[in-house]
């Protein structure tokens, strides 16, 4: 009986000072980073404030600072609580910004202990200050703009991407990194592709119609997306991944390299422009999707090898078969690599009457 009741107590009392803990704090959820006049940069923070019927409140607050990595001592500097940003969920820089490198300015995130490495990075040609103004939902903007990235990585085009990911494929020989594009949409956020890096600064991006194909190229493995064929002039079918599979086969390595991809895709038709559905027209439709996706595959090999950025890992998994292998020269190579492509999609599933 008391130790139950020395236990009750501990809980209680935890629980009131960590209620009092935030209460005497601002907790940060997200970081946006614009261009500031005079050189320096705009960084916006957003502070969520529950309210009693548990609503949120997105307050913002914006410094301007020559350096990023002052911003926070600037921001509790300027208000009666300190800001904290052991919750920062997601981190968004102007592109202007991110054409001229995003190292200096994430590179404080991933040495700060309290920022965990899932917080997500991402990019946006709008200002990224209203963007983070906007209210979007019943959450705060870091949530809703984590949890729509993370939604789209597990159920759709967004391939995995998070801060730790980030300087995994920065410091990889032979990879290079992206990060997701955002765009402010009326009343709501929204994906708009990737940017593609070249060391810190970004050279190009991929739309947001290619992700379904660039996905199943940066990862072994995929599933759950759904993929728009046009099988004629009139007849449509929207494809939903079950599973697929990406090989990468590096030949002549040390002498005019060749790569062979080799993708398996296990489908099932979620919708049919027409009502008639039989073997022929499954074959059609798989035919037409394997052309289109060998199309947007090849378009976007080739964006790679004229960019010389590498997000697929080419160079990292050749790196992995020869000792011999050299950075330098490889990257001299890497533009004139003859891709080819196999692929072999099965409609297993019709998921419609026939």
């Amino acid at each position: 009986m008391k130790k139950a009741l020395l236990i009750l107590i501990i809980v209680l009392l935890s629980g009131c000072i960590d209620q009092r803990i935030l209460d005497e704090v601002r907790l940060t959820t997200a970081v946006g980073y614009d261009p500031g006049e005079n050189d320096q940069i705009k960084v916006t923070a957003v502070s969520p404030f529950f309210q009693a019927d548990k609503s949120t409140i997105n307050e913002t607050f914006t410094v301007l600072t020559p350096l990023s990595k002052d911003a926070k001592h600037k921001f509790s500097m300027s208000n009666s609580k300190p800001f904290v940003s052991g919750k920062i969920e997601a981190i968004i820089i102007n592109e202007e910004l991110a054409d001229n490198g995003v190292l200096t300015i994430v590179d404080g995130m991933i040495r700060d202990p309290s920022i965990g490495s899932r917080a997500y990075i991402a990019t946006t040609k709008d200002e990224v200050s209203k963007l983070l103004q906007g209210q979007y939902s019943s959450q705060d903007n870091g949530m809703f703009i984590s949890d729509t990235l993370d939604h789209n990585i597990i159920s759709g085009s967004l391939p995995r991407t998070n801060l730790h990911l980030f300087f995994n494929d920065y410091y990889a020989k032979g990879k290079d990194p992206f990060i997701p594009d955002l765009s402010q949409d009326k009343n709501s956020i929204k994906i708009s592709g990737v940017a593609l890096l070249k060391e810190d600064q970004i050279v190009g991006h991929v739309n947001q119609d290619q992700l379904f194909t660039f996905k199943t190229l940066v990862q072994k493995k995929t599933e759950n997306d759904t993929f728009l064929v046009d099988i004629n002039d009139e007849d449509q079918a929207l494809l939903f991944k079950i599973s697929s599979h990406t090989d990468y086969d590096i030949q002549n390595l040390n002498n005019n390299p060749e790569v062979k991809v080799k993708v398996k895709m296990n489908l099932t038709i979620r919708e049919y422009s027409e009502s008639e559905l039989n073997e022929k027209k499954i074959i059609e439709i798989e035919t037409a999707a394997e052309e289109k996706f060998k199309e947007q595959a090849t378009n976007l090999i080739q964006q790679f090898q004229e960019l010389n950025v590498d997000p697929i890992g080419i160079g990292q998994m050749a790196s992995a078969k020869s000792r011999q292998w050299n950075k330098e020269q490889w990257y001299d190579q890497y533009p004139d690599i003859n891709f080819q492509i196999e692929t072999n999609f099965k409609i297993t599933e019709t998921g419609v009457a026939e």
